[in-house]
């Protein structure tokens, strides 16, 4: 499987609501694995209720 992504995809770094093209606003679906998922759900405070 060949996969393909921009050149800078190794340096990035999400800065949330400080970008003005913020995908996570933008209403896209970002996927994220398993792991993450767990980890996002065991948040608490204003993070975790988002």
């Amino acid at each position: 499987m060949k996969i393909y992504a921009p050149a800078y995809y190794r340096d990035f770094k999400c800065i949330a609501n400080k970008c003005k093209n913020s995908c996570c606003k933008a209403g896209w679906g970002i996927e994220i694995d398993d792991d993450t998922y767990e980890l996002y759900q065991k948040q608490s405070g204003e993070f975790g209720e988002r």
